[in-house]
């Protein structure tokens, strides 16, 4: 490295390691067949040999980093660690964190969310980067990785949260929440059914029957001869002849007495109005 911070290397350049980047740099680490710096702005840079990855190196700024074999590691401004590269041993630790996304909030709803971290040796810890932004008013974020609390506003919230484990790696990884109003149920317009009337049972027309002239007894004579050595008694007052063994009425012995009949006679065939009685 120069003294102006420029950086001049020389040697074997199969993979372009001698070949530096342009720019100023506060230091310089030499590994297998990479090299890295710290620019002076504070953020790596790497060439070289990139088989394992060794040459992606995070974002952020950094105050020192030093290369390995085939793997690079590097401490952050924060004073926590970050490493790159080969990882086949562990030596380069890679933490991820989960959820990638946070769901929605409401306002005056009450919203948790655990942020988990994975990667590296546990126990981890949690926190909102500084500067990086901030959850929305009324949520926060313990060390545990619980994002919970009631926001009070509405809005997309951009921040950081940063996981550090055991060996204090650390990760980042940026969220936006999005807080929105509670939702106003308007009741859907439901027909108020009508009143179905009940069905009465409206007696269907039935014929009046006509009056039938009732027959009234027709008097049908037999043909019923006269008993011989019989008399009979005529009354005209009942206007029958009626079989009798008493001497009652108009009558007379061993003579025929002519009598008109209340009504028509019909005997053998012929009509007759009158009647012979004898005794």
């Amino acid at each position: 490295m120069r003294t102006d911070g420029t950086l001049s290397c020389s040697g074997l350049n199969s993979f372009g390691q001698a070949t530096p980047p342009t720019g100023t740099f506060s230091l310089v680490s030499g590994g297998g067949y990479h090299n890295c710096g710290v620019r002076t702005d504070g953020t790596p840079s790497c060439w070289g040999d990139n088989n394992y990855g060794q040459l992606n190196a995070p974002t952020g700024t950094f105050t020192l980093v030093s290369a390995g074999l085939n793997h690079n590691c590097g401490v952050r401004t924060d004073g926590t660690l970050s490493c790159w590269g080969d990882n086949s041993q562990g030596q380069a630790p890679q933490l991820g964190i989960t959820p990638s996304t946070l769901p929605g909030g409401t306002v005056g709803a009450f919203y948790t969310q655990t942020i988990t971290s994975t990667g590296g040796l546990a126990p981890y810890s949690f926190r909102i980067v500084p500067g990086s932004g901030s959850p929305p008013p009324g949520i926060t974020l313990d060390a545990s990785g619980v994002l919970s609390g009631t926001p009070t506003s509405t809005g997309t919230y951009t921040f950081t949260v940063q996981a550090v484990d055991a060996h204090y790696i650390g990760a980042t990884r940026q969220y936006a929440l999005l807080v929105g109003v509670p939702s106003t149920d308007t009741p859907t317009s439901t027909s108020t059914p009508t009143s179905t009337p009940i069905p009465t049972n409206t007696p269907t027309a039935t014929a009046t029957p006509t009056s039938t002239n009732t027959p009234t007894n027709t008097f049908t004579p037999t043909n019923t001869p006269c008993p011989s050595g019989s008399h009979y008694v005529i009354t005209s007052s009942s206007a029958a002849i009626v079989p009798g063994t008493t001497d009652i009425g108009n009558h007379c012995d061993d003579c025929h007495t002519a009598i008109n009949l209340p009504f028509p006679v019909s005997l053998y065939g012929s009509s007759f109005t009158t009647a012979q009685a004898g005794s």
